[in-house]
């Protein structure tokens, strides 16, 4: 008996040894059917596969003949049923069928079918020996399949990261182009005005020299912020950055505006400077910020019209700037999602980006953003900048 146990665990062992290595269900299936004659003794092995449908197909043999393997069987005959079945099939070359289910974690994954040519072989220990080489199997098997769904699931996660990242990318260039066309269309809309103003300063050569300067700066701003379009998706978020005066800014964001205004008595807009105001920005977008919140303001005042008032300065956080207007104000839940993308209170008229671009320019910057509003108290934001060392 002693011989016998070291038998069956030595050929469990060199089984074990040899699927150890096969992942894949196609090649661990030879192996067993190798293993059933080699080392079990059997005359001839067939390997059935659970198919669609539940049915069985042979997925190796070895020493069967030819029409034996060619056969399908119901998983309903497992057993007697199909062992006569076999017998049948194979004439009198043998004696003697087994049917072995594989079986693990209770999915039956096929059956071990062992032919011999003499009955009364797998007795005893043999038995003992075939079960446990077909429960190797299952297992291995077993784990197989979970590491086919696995790598299966990988790939799906793989495809779905892809498509996901794509679709973020796209999202971000949707929003950011929206951005560029609507702080393309602040900056851009007094250029018409200002050629207007052009022809009628024909007469008068040191008019047509300031409007030709203001003119030029309008360009300026608007060709860097279409730069920011083509800096889109580099690997590198360092964003160079220049000293600059705020004052020069707001007076350069207030005099583009006052075009956009006209001859609007209605709407004042005011400057107030603070002293030399030096942070470390990138100038366009200081004044792409500026001409939004004053735009926004200005919206915001009722039809008899209001101040907006822009003012500069420094405290012991940094340089600051301010736009305040005396407009109808807001409700703490319209505050409360105001810099976030998308959301507006103008409906088609508005896009929903513009406070969330000035949002996230100032944070870029290491700077930040905070509002004041209540109801009929009108609303005023204020931008934090490091100042320049």
């Amino acid at each position: 008996m002693d011989i016998a146990v070291d038998q069956v665990i030595g050929t469990c062992v060199r089984f074990g040894q040899l699927i150890s290595e096969a992942h894949d269900p196609e090649n661990i299936l030879p192996l067993l059917a190798n293993a059933a004659v080699e080392q079990l003794g059997a005359d001839g092995a067939l390997v059935l596969r659970v198919g669609e449908g539940e049915f069985l197909q042979v997925a190796a043999s070895r020493g069967i003949p030819p029409e034996s393997c060619s056969a399908q069987f119901s998983v309903d005959t497992i057993g007697r049923e199909m062992e006569q079945q076999l017998l049948a099939t194979c004439g009198q070359r043998f004696a003697e069928v087994q049917t072995l289910p594989l079986v693990s974690s209770t999915n039956l994954y096929g059956v071990l079918v062992l032919f011999c040519c003499k009955p009364g072989l797998f007795v005893d220990h043999r038995q003992r020996l075939a079960r446990g080489v077909a429960d190797l199997a299952a297992i291995a098997l077993d784990q197989a399949f979970h590491r086919k769904t696995l790598e299966r699931s990988l790939e799906e996660l793989r495809s779905t990261r892809e498509l996901l990242a794509r679709t973020e990318r796209l999202r971000a260039l949707g929003e950011l182009s929206t951005s560029i066309a609507h702080d393309l269309r602040n900056i851009f809309n007094p250029l018409s005005l200002q050629t207007d103003l052009l022809r009628r300063a024909a007469q008068s050569p040191e008019r047509v020299l300031e409007l030709a300067g203001q003119m030029k700066q309008v360009v300026k701003r608007g060709t860097e912020t279409v730069e920011r379009l083509r800096l889109f998706g580099h690997q590198s978020r360092e964003v160079a950055t220049e000293v600059a005066d705020l004052n020069v800014l707001v007076d350069e964001s207030a005099a583009l505006c006052r075009l956009r205004l006209g001859e609007n008595n209605q709407v004042r807009l005011e400057v107030v400077h603070g002293g030399p105001v030096k942070v470390r920005v990138r100038g366009a977008e200081v004044v792409t910020a500026l001409m939004n919140l004053i735009v926004n303001a200005q919206e915001a005042l009722p039809a008899e019209g209001g101040t907006i008032t822009v003012r500069t300065g420094t405290s012991s956080e940094g340089g600051w700037l301010q736009v305040a207007d005396t407009g109808m104000g807001m409700p703490p839940e319209v505050k409360e999602h105001l810099f976030e993308p998308f959301f507006t209170t103008k409906g088609e008229k508005g896009t929903g980006l513009g406070l969330a671009m000035v949002d996230t320019f100032v944070r870029r910057s290491g700077g930040s953003i905070s509002v004041e509003s209540e109801p009929g108290q009108g609303t005023t934001f204020t931008l934090r900048f490091p100042l320049a060392q």
